[in-house]
């Protein structure tokens, strides 16, 4: 799904700057919120820290480099970044927009 919807930002900048009262808007919103990893670097959109794909190193390397890539700090906040070398299994680094690394442990399960 991601291969059709990593053109959501572009079009959302465009269809904004087209016709910025148009509902296109808010239906392009929806679908950037049901879908973060594809649509990183929307502007004015509210994405849950709780991410489906956080558990899978692949999605969630993917995601942070559009996030570094395309510089929308917005998305970093209690986003969970990569798992941090050297520590138990179930540790993992979170980025936040003060440039603060946290460490927390996902429960065993």
């Amino acid at each position: 799904m991601d291969l059709g919807l990593c053109y959501l930002p572009s079009l959302f900048r465009l269809a904004e700057r087209v016709a910025p009262g148009d509902p296109l808007l808010d239906a392009l919103k929806r679908l950037g919120r049901e879908w973060p990893l594809s649509s990183v670097g929307m502007t004015g959109l509210e994405v849950s820290a709780e991410l489906e794909f956080q558990a899978v190193p692949f999605l969630l390397a993917l995601y942070v480099d559009r996030i570094l890539g395309l510089d929308d700090p917005s998305r970093l906040v209690g986003t969970v970044v990569d798992v941090v070398p050297g520590y138990a299994p179930n540790q993992f680094a979170v980025l936040t927009t003060q440039g603060r690394m946290l460490i927390y442990s996902l429960p065993s399960g």
